[in-house]
Formats: structure tokens, C-alpha cells, sequence
């Protein structure tokens, strides 16, 4: 089983490398997380209002927390290894935060339902993502930060309202092969358009390289 899958199997992941725990019920004091490597946390709470407070796992690839009042993404730094992000109804997070010292490694980050988060801007701090899902999230102001990350493969951002509404960005980035979104009157193109124009080069790529 590999982190890099979109839908992850958890049930062949080895005893010990995954831990699914409630924040609000677990004793984390009692858990052994030194082979953990896939993480899911549900119902985070901190007084600081960061992920400072989770455990120190070394070898941790995956990360998921579920519901959190946490505002930003400091905290996160302590895992070194750390490939992919997923947070869901993080509804207080308002800032990327910490996202300077997150893992420059890391290729996929998942963020959905929150709404508060409006500035998207040092997301470009992290040139090795292949992988951006802004799902729900507050109003993005224009897709040009997605030339800045080059290595960037499949991008959405359902029910998340891109303000000067030009997608043309997606069509301008050179391995961007999947985008997924919900079409508004202001956006430049419709999403089969998007999604045509992105199968096709696929292909014609595809083509080239034989």
C-alpha cells in the first residue's frame, strides 16, 4: 500500500505503521507511535490553535486530520518525512502559516471545508507537489500561483470560487493533466472544455514520446 494512491486501502497497511485515533477519547499517552507511518486524527483541539501539539512521528509519509480548531499550519514542521496532507473540516483554519517548514519533499496536500482560508499564495512554497485539492475552501483570488509549482499533476477545487474567474492558468501549466471543478458564470472556461483540452494533450504527449 502507498500513500501516493488516491483512495488508500488502510486495511493492508501493517499493524503498527497505521493509527486512526479521536483526540477527544484516546489515551495518546498509551499509543505507540514509533512505526506509525499513515496517521489519522479525528476531533484535534490545541489551546495554541496549531497541530503543535500532535505527536512527534519521525517517519510519518501520510497525515489526515478531521475536524480541528486549529488557524493555521504551524506545528507541522516535525514531520520530517511527511508526503501528503489531508485536513478536513478544518473550519477555523484561516492562513497557510507554516507552511515554510513543512517538508519541501512533500507531493500532495488535500485541504476541504474550510472556508475561512482565503490566501493561497505560499502554497508555491512547495515545488514538489504534484497533487493540490482546495475543496470547499474561501475565495481564491486568481490561479496564477499554479505556474509556480512545477511539478503539479491533478489540481481542484470544487465549490471554491476563483474571483478574477480566468482558468486559463490550467490550460497554461505543461503536466497538468486532471482538474476537477464546478462551473460559474464569470469563470473563462467550462469544466468539459478543461477537461477535454487536458485529455487530449495527454494523449498528443503521449504520442510524442513513443
Amino acid at each position: 500500500m502507498n500513500w501516493k494512491n488516491n483512495h488508500i486501502k488502510f486495511e493492508e497497511i501493517p499493524l503498527g505503521e497505521y493509527i486512526n485515533f479521536n483526540w477527544k477519547e484516546a489515551d495518546i499517552a498509551s499509543i505507540d507511535f514509533s512505526n506509525c507511518k499513515y496517521l489519522i486524527v479525528w476531533h484535534h483541539q490545541s489551546k495554541e490553535k496549531d497541530f503543535s501539539n500532535l505527536p512527534d512521528i519521525s517517519n510519518l509519509l501520510y497525515l489526515e486530520v478531521n475536524w480541528s480548531n486549529s488557524t493555521s499550519l504551524n506545528g507541522l514542521s516535525k514531520f520530517k518525512n511527511l508526503k501528503r496532507l489531508e485536513l478536513h473540516y478544518c473550519t477555523k483554519l484561516e492562513t497557510l502559516d507554516g507552511i515554510e517548514s513543512l517538508n519541501k519533499e512533500i507531493e500532495h496536500i488535500h485541504i476541504s471545508q474550510s472556508k475561512k482560508l482565503t490566501s493561497h499564495e505560499r502554497i508555491t512554497l512547495l515545488k514538489q507537489l504534484r497533487i493540490l485539492c482546495l475543496n470547499e475552501c474561501g475565495v481564491i483570488e486568481n490561479l496564477k500561483f499554479l505556474n509556480e509549482l512545477p511539478q503539479l499533476e491533478d489540481f481542484r477545487f470544487v465549490n471554491s470560487n476563483v474571483l478574477d474567474g480566468d482558468l486559463s492558468p490550467i490550460l497554461q501549466h505543461p503536466k497538468l493533466e486532471n482538474a476537477a471543478l464546478l462551473n460559474k458564470r464569470h469563470y473563462s472556461h467550462k469544466d468539459t472544455f478543461i477537461e477535454d483540452y487536458l485529455k487530449r494533450r495527454k494523449i498528443t504527449n503521449a504520442q510524442q514520446n513513443l
